[in-house]
């Protein structure tokens, strides 16, 4: 099989690595647009208690943890902003 990205993830938050985990588990190869700077919100955050599975965890760990785990999976992050998206094509 050809190592070429056939889905593409706007946002590198919480919603979009774990849309990125589902698409790599299901054998697509996701390519996801973080941002720049990186995690958004998350990376300004102290803790983050609202999370299953974690009591507490800071946001910048919390997003580096989201990261790695995608990237697991063979994921390709490009920390930058898309400014426009046509959808016509």
């Amino acid at each position: 099989m050809e190592n070429i990205q056939n889905v593409i993830v706007i946002g590198g938050g919480p919603a979009g690595m774990a849309a990125s985990i589902y698409n790599a588990r299901a054998g697509l190869k996701p390519f996801v647009f973080g941002g720049s700077p990186y995690g958004g919100q998350l990376m300004l955050t102290s803790d983050v208690e609202n999370y299953p599975g974690f009591e507490s965890i800071l946001g910048p760990e919390f997003i580096e943890k989201l990261r790695q785990h995608t990237k697991k999976f063979g994921t390709t992050i490009l920390d930058e902003n898309v400014e426009s998206v046509d959808f016509t094509k």
